[in-house]
């Protein structure tokens, strides 16, 4: 009799999202170089924030606003990918801006380079000026991450194989017919 025995390799993930409402959008500059950092929200056992650059993070600081995730966890290193999107602030539905969702990026709280992803120019100022994602000098910037944990590979699982003997209900039914003695119910020829 032959076994056959199985095992599987999974890979766990975790998904939250946290929008981050920047009210004041036209009033917000900080200055070169400076950010804003949202509130901190946890995923998949590691803290993270949406930074903010409202004048850019680079040479077209005046023209760009920059967004980026960063990971908070304290000597932490996670997979995530990454879905960095701005709400329409007349439907309510999120549109992506920019995105990592095939390879998840490698983040390491170590230094701030290592720490953070998204983008230098997240969306130029003029775009936003008279878009569906400016509404009342409100900005909200959605970001959804998800955790990639390690993979993980099952133990084997056998599979054996039961020869069954070859039904044989209509004899088995005739020997109840005539055993009346082992019979919930009996029945009678009238015939």
């Amino acid at each position: 009799m032959a076994s056959t025995t199985e095992s599987s390799c999974t890979t766990q993930t975790v998904q939250g999202a946290h929008r981050f409402q920047i009210c004041q959008f036209s009033y917000g500059n900080v200055g070169n170089d400076d950010y804003i950092r949202s509130g901190t929200f946890r995923v998949g056992g590691f803290d993270w924030v949406i930074v903010y650059c409202p004048d850019g993070d680079g040479v077209d600081g005046e023209v760009y606003i920059s967004v980026y995730l960063e990971l908070m966890s304290k000597y932490a290193e996670a997979s995530a990918l990454v879905d960095l999107r701005l709400i329409n602030q007349v439907t309510g539905e999120a549109c992506t801006i920019c995105a990592e969702n095939e390879v998840p990026n490698q983040f390491r709280s170590s230094s701030f380079e290592e720490a953070t992803w998204g983008r230098e120019k997240f969306i130029s100022k003029r775009a936003l000026k008279d878009s569906v994602y400016l509404k009342d000098n409100c900005l909200v910037i959605e970001c959804v991450v998800t955790v990639v944990n390690e993979l993980r590979v099952s133990g084997n699982k056998a599979f054996y194989e039961i020869e069954v003997p070859p039904p044989n209900a209509l004899e088995h039914f005739g020997k109840m017919l005539k055993d009346a003695s082992r019979a919930d119910v009996t029945f009678k020829d009238i015939c």
